[in-house]
């Protein structure tokens, strides 16, 4: 199960005009709502990604995990 304020490597299905592809990213869990997560990942000014391509925005995300588009979810160390 989830737990807030833990961070998780998400992955998520999403259908293409080339079929199914998977998104990967770290989200950190704000809320819990039956089985919906509200996920956040903060803004990146400072890592050696965001200085060579540029800062990325916060983003916010509320994922529903009993949707087929949810693939699995690990704990990030």
């Amino acid at each position: 199960m989830f737990e807030v304020g833990k961070t998780y490597e998400i992955v998520i299905l999403s259908a293409h005009e080339d079929g199914i592809c998977e998104t990967i990213q770290h989200w950190e869990v704000k809320a819990i709502e039956g089985t919906l997560l509200h996920l956040h990942v903060p803004a990146d000014t400072t890592s050696e990604f965001a200085q060579l391509t540029g800062p990325t925005s916060e983003q916010n995300m509320v994922l529903n995990t009993a949707s087929c588009f949810f693939h699995s979810a690990t704990l990030s160390s």
